[in-house]
């Protein structure tokens, strides 16, 4: 079953692919994870995968393999945005009290987050130091 389940999906996932309205020079990958589903995304593979790297302004397939990672293209930047000159923010009294948990949660020494693979790791020092800034920055905006 779970061959055609894998079958079924990788031909919506086509479907939608040559549906949609793609920005020009986009470039999606494909690959089968550990349990033999197709994925696909638009973000290469963990390294070490075997994958195939699809244009969307040709219908080129480039079969790669996971000794020789590939970095993708940078997406193009979006204009910026003209900001209003005055932005008012209504002070919300849960973000305040969830930032001000976070900060707290922030000076223990060792802190287990899951990364983007899945896998368990620890924080390092210059994300939980990332991590504080936000949530300064949060409870200066929300907070009395």
């Amino acid at each position: 079953m779970s061959k055609r389940i894998s079958g079924a999906a990788a031909i919506i996932a086509a479907l939608i692919l040559t549906s949609m309205n793609v920005a020009a020079d986009t470039t999606f990958y494909r690959w089968k994870d550990s349990e033999g589903n197709m994925v696909m995304s638009d973000r290469p593979p963990p390294a070490g995968t075997d994958y195939e790297a699809v244009g969307t302004e040709s219908s080129v397939v480039r079969r790669v393999d996971g000794a020789d990672p590939v970095e993708p293209r940078p997406r193009p930047q979006a204009p910026e945005k003209i900001k209003p000159k005055k932005t008012i923010i209504k002070k919300n009294p849960e973000y305040c009290k969830n930032a001000r948990t976070n900060l707290q949660l922030l000076e223990r020494p060792r802190i287990r987050i899951i990364d983007d693979t899945g896998e368990n790791r620890f924080m390092t020092e210059e994300e939980k130091a990332e991590e504080r800034q936000k949530a300064m920055e949060i409870v200066e905006i929300h907070c009395e």
